[in-house]
């Protein structure tokens, strides 16, 4: 595989619209990281989720090492193994970047981030290291997703957009208090299990494994994992051995290892694709187009939440919709003529002229057909996703939202309102 078909790679070079070469981007994203959190929030109820999606995006994000410093030996209880890449640590090893959260930077890296969370409120600089809550699985992944953002736009050198309306704190759309029993007494359908998918997998191990209560679930892909899923698949290994199986297969022998009931179903969704009739399903949908998303719509389930990406590392943006499956509106929510994605503008660059130039343009072709967001707007797209779920599950009444965050600059206020 050529550098620049790896998909975050790829994304950074087409940022710059070609002018870079991509061993000179690449050599940007080699460098290694520090995360450090205070020890005594390192705990599952706690912190433990933020260190996880940070180091899950930032090892997919860079080729160096991950290090983190939180008083921890080894990983705690964690949806999949962060790899070898990831080593915890005692002490302070130089690295070019420092991640602080919920304390202040011990390092001097070349770049400091920090941020931090008490309850569903996450937080930029210039905080207290001390929380009146502690950290909710759903913040600790938002913030988790906007730092590693953060992180790998300074490393790229991508400007800030929109840098004045940036806000000190966010609050994530979701009610503090919800009945944890509905996990329970739900059957949830995933629909799409690539970058998404996966983001919003892993975050509802954390979501269940805090209150102990699993839902029954079913996962629904047709595609099967390849080596180029590592880039954006939080729950896929670098050297995964599951390669050329489906993804449905794989991943749900995955959650059913963390105690969870998972059916998986490879298979397509088309028009005539069903939601079941068992029990009140909530469809989960994680897919990269319009089409897919129209026929799940059309599916009978009694409550939808679906999110999408956008693929632009320069404005990255996110979108999502919670609202009733079997309401009249669910058939207009994506109507035909939206498009489905945004062109490229790639300049005449010297790069870009010697794709052309090679195998009769194929390396461009390649190189222009590759669509991926970074993993960490995964991370924070599933955090606003299950935000809406919990919201709406078995509640007396139920409210449609549509919302649209962006993620650098960090912390740009959200918009949500309901439709």
């Amino acid at each position: 595989m050529e550098l620049y078909e790896s998909r975050v790679l790829n994304g950074v070079l087409k940022a710059y619209g070609g002018r870079y070469s991509p061993e000179q981007m690449a050599d940007r994203l080699a460098c290694d990281i520090l995360i450090t959190t205070p020890q005594a929030r390192a705990t599952e109820n706690d912190l433990w989720p933020c260190i996880w999606s940070l180091a899950a995006a930032l090892v997919r994000q860079f080729s160096g090492r991950i290090y983190v410093r939180a008083g921890l030996q080894r990983p705690l209880s964690q949806p999949v193994s962060l790899g070898p890449r990831v080593e915890f640590v005692s002490s302070c090893p130089p690295c070019a970047i420092e991640i602080a959260v919920g304390t202040t930077p011990i390092s001097d890296a070349r770049v400091i981030i920090q941020g931090n969370i008490s309850g569903l409120s996450i937080m930029r600089q210039g905080i207290e290291t001390t929380t009146t809550h502690l950290a909710s699985p759903e913040g600790c992944f938002a913030l988790a997703g906007y730092l590693a953002f953060e992180a790998l736009a300074k490393a790229a050198g991508i400007p800030p957009f929109q840098l004045d309306l940036c806000k000190q704190d966010l609050l994530l759309p979701r009610s503090s208090a919800w009945d944890s029993k509905m996990l329970r007494a739900s059957h949830l359908e995933f629909l799409g299990l690539g970058h998404l998918g996966n983001a919003y997998l892993a975050l509802m191990f954390f979501i269940c494994r805090n209150q102990n209560i699993w839902p029954s679930i079913s996962v629904v892909d047709k595609d099967r994992l390849g080596p180029e899923n590592w880039a954006t698949h939080v729950l896929v290994g670098e050297q995964d051995e599951s390669c050329g199986e489906f993804k449905a297969d794989v991943l749900a022998k995955l959650v059913n290892g963390w105690g969870c009931e998972a059916l998986p179903k490879s298979a397509e969704v088309t028009w005539d694709w069903k939601a079941p009739q068992t029990s009140e399903t909530s469809g989960i949908l994680g897919f990269d187009n319009f089409d897919a998303r129209r026929m799940a719509c059309n599916a009978g389930y009694d409550w939808i939440v679906e999110s999408g990406l956008s693929t632009s590392f320069t404005e990255p943006l996110l979108t999502w919709h919670s609202f009733d499956g079997k309401s009249p509106a669910a058939k207009d929510i994506f109507p035909r003529n939206k498009l489905d994605q945004d062109e490229s503008q790639l300049t005449d660059t010297p790069f870009i002229r010697e794709l052309k130039s090679r195998d009769a343009g194929c390396g461009f072709l390649r190189y222009a057909g590759i669509d991926a967001s970074a993993p960490s707007m995964g991370l924070v797209a599933a955090a606003y996703g299950w935000s809406e779920l919990i919201n709406n599950a078995h509640a007396p009444q139920r409210t449609a939202y549509r919302g649209i965050a962006r993620l650098w600059s960090p912390f740009l206020p959200f918009w949500r309102r309901t439709f």
